[in-house]
Order: structure tokens, then C-alpha cells, then sequence
């Protein structure tokens, strides 16, 4: 499988998860080391994949935050979040499928050549196990595997179980 494909099947199965979401959970807490934020809820993770799926497109450009952050303070969901992060999806795999790729992919944590790229983005859509804390490659990870958890009832959000501990 090609390092395009295997990205394509990684972002298909976040949007899956997503996609289970109950809305009435959003402003549920998730607890604190999830997330840099202070306070963090199920609509902060979500809008946390939202931007990154946002940056897909320019990514794979071979652009950079450093370049300039169109995303940065936006609320990328709007009124109806699961709806906003499935067109972020599809603009994202949309770019990935024209194959106009550039040789690097520049990201916060450093350049990557694209087939190591797409990698890195594939592992960060992935419920990956536990990372150890102090980076930020670790932390997207993080975020990616508590959000698939929260998604298929792994957690549970105050007095609403969710089927935590499963």
C-alpha cells in the first residue's frame, strides 16, 4: 500500500469514529492530560482533529504554520461539528487523491519527505496506545486515541456512561 493510501484508510477510520458522536456529548469534560487546554471537552478534541484535518490540503502543498496560520483562532465546526469535520474530511482526501504532493511535508515538529509525511498524519489518526508526555507528536497522538475512546464508549462523560471501561 502506497503512504497516500494508507493515510486515506487512517482518515476514513477517524471520520468513522467521529462520525459515531453523540452531539449531546460535546460539552462533556474529558479529563485534562487529553489536551493543552484548560479545560478541555469532546468539542475541544474534536475541533483539535478538525484543524488538523483543515491543514491537510496545504500540507501536502508543502506549506507550513510558519507561513502563516489561516485556521489559528477559527472556529472550524460551527453549528453543527460532526457535519463541519466531514467537509474538512472530504476537502482533505479530495487533495490527497489529486496525487500533487510536494516532497516535503513541513510540520510544527519538523520536514518530513511526503511518503514519511503521510505516515506521521496516518499514526495520528490512529487509537494508538499511551504516549509519554513532553512532545507535541506524542500529544496530536494522544488526542487522536482519546478521541477514538470517547467515540466507541471506552470513557464516560459525567453521569452519562458511555460503556466506560470497556
Amino acid at each position: 500500500m502506497k503512504p497516500d493510501e494508507l493515510f486515506l484508510h487512517a482518515d476514513a477510520a477517524l471520520r468513522d469514529v467521529i462520525d459515531r458522536i453523540d452531539p449531546a456529548d460535546f460539552a462533556a469534560p474529558v479529563p485534562q492530560e487529553w489536551s493543552q487546554i484548560e479545560s478541555p471537552t469532546l468539542r475541544g478534541i474534536l475541533g483539535s482533529h478538525a484543524y488538523d484535518e483543515a491543514w491537510i490540503p496545504d500540507v501536502i502543498a508543502g506549506r507550513a504554520a510558519a507561513d502563516g496560520d489561516p485556521f489559528a483562532g477559527t472556529d472550524l465546526l460551527g453549528d453543527d461539528p460532526i457535519a463541519a469535520y466531514d467537509a474538512l474530511n472530504d476537502a482533505a482526501g479530495a487533495a490527497v487523491r489529486t496525487g500533487d504532493f510536494a516532497e516535503t511535508f513541513r510540520f510544527t515538529y519538523g520536514d518530513y519527505p511526503a511518503s514519511e509525511g503521510f505516515a506521521h498524519m496516518a499514526t495520528l489518526r490512529h487509537p494508538a496506545p499511551p504516549f509519554p508526555r513532553g512532545n507535541r507528536r506524542a500529544e496530536r497522538a494522544r488526542r487522536a486515541r482519546h478521541g477514538w475512546m470517547a467515540a466507541v464508549g471506552r470513557v464516560s462523560f459525567g453521569d452519562r456512561a458511555t460503556g466506560g471501561g470497556r
